[in-house]
């Protein structure tokens, strides 16, 4: 049955909440003073999520045998996040563990929630245009190609937009099925393709009109709040570097804060080198010049987060308001072009019979 769970485990890494919430419980313990072991075989039988308590529990019996912390997690294989194997490195270098998985844990969530923010944002436009869709497809397939049997019957010639309804509903009826078995391979497709862990399809999604500047804002935001808690709790600026931008999803950002680190490294500053990589705004410049003479660069890494956690929830709400607007247009249009074409013609045809 372990070895069962053990290989569930391995296929389904934690969650981003998960992580989290193993980096808190982590924190707690540490900042405790307990031994790590007991303390957190304690905290596991308390956890009502089986994952979770699971994954603590085998953590807890590796710290039993005489691993370190770090050796710990690395044995537990990859359902552990590299980040927090990453921050726990470089907390246990800083001797700061406790308070650095902590404030991590207050902040590690930040892209994930602003991405369902704006997914529950578009949810009701893209619902209206599903729907829509389909009621249009169905009108489409059934509607007119009987409308068409009742003016063949009568004699009558169909209208004009109604033969081009019919053909459309022909050629859907016609291609549905192939489409739509293309479409569930293409989302299989692209789904392993993100998991074997090419990152391409981040780069593609970026380019989205409006929805691409909402991910790129959530990701320098959570970028700069992990900055901001590296270097609050003194980790060196070049680990720090190098843990956020391994952990960050942009490939950009990623690649950006790779050869900032390899610039500070070589004794450039980080503001010269950050203008350079040109990852942040014009503005963020001159503050971290200012930053970098006063040792401020944790506040200043804040602000950032802040400003594009603001960004980010600004754009996202005009993503809503103009998905909803389409949409809205969307839905009269289709009421519309059915009325015209079907029910127009049918008022057309009892006239003629009544005349």
């Amino acid at each position: 049955m372990n070895d069962s769970m053990n290989e569930e485990d391995s296929v389904h890494p934690l969650s981003a909440e998960e992580g989290r919430m193993l980096a808190e419980h982590l924190a707690s313990v540490t900042r405790t003073g307990l031994p790590l072991a007991s303390g957190l075989k304690a905290l596991a039988e308390e956890l009502p999520e089986r994952r979770l308590r699971r994954a603590i529990d085998r953590l807890a019996r590796s710290l039993e045998m005489g691993e370190s912390l770090e050796g710990a997690l690395e044995q537990q294989g990859p359902w552990i996040p590299e980040r927090l194997k990453q921050l726990v490195v470089v907390g246990t270098k800083c001797n700061n563990l406790g308070e650095l998985l902590g404030q991590y844990s207050n902040h590690v969530n930040l892209g994930v929630e602003l991405r369902r923010s704006l997914w529950m944002r578009l949810a009701y436009p893209i619902t209206v245009v599903v729907l829509g869709t389909a009621i249009f497809l169905i009108v489409s397939i059934f509607l007119y190609q009987g409308l068409t049997q009742i003016f063949q019957d009568f004699g009558r010639p169909v209208p004009k937009l109604t033969r081009i309804m019919i053909s459309v509903g022909s050629t859907i009826d016609r291609l549905w099925k192939p489409a739509l078995g293309l479409g569930i391979l293409t989302v299989l497709a692209c789904g392993l393709y993100q998991w074997l862990g090419r990152g391409k399809l981040h780069r593609v999604a970026y380019r989205i009109p409006l929805l691409g500047s909402v991910w790129h804002h959530c990701d320098l935001a959570e970028f700069s709040r992990l900055m901001a808690v590296l270097l609050q709790n003194e980790v060196p600026l070049t680990s720090a570097l190098t843990v956020a931008g391994d952990t960050v999803r942009n490939q950009r950002i990623a690649r950006g804060a790779t050869a900032v680190r390899d610039d500070v490294t070589s004794g450039i500053s980080l503001s010269d080198s950050l203008t350079r990589r040109a990852l942040f705004p014009d503005g963020f410049f001159r503050l971290l010049k200012w930053a970098e003479s006063n040792r401020a660069l944790a506040e200043v890494f804040f602000l950032a987060g802040d400003l594009h956690e603001a960004w980010a929830r600004r754009q996202a709400s005009l993503a809503r308001l103009i998905g909803g607007f389409l949409a809205g247009w969307f839905v009269v249009g289709g009421i519309f072009l059915i009325v015209l074409a079907g029910v127009l013609p049918l008022f057309q045809l009892i006239g003629w019979l009544s005349g």
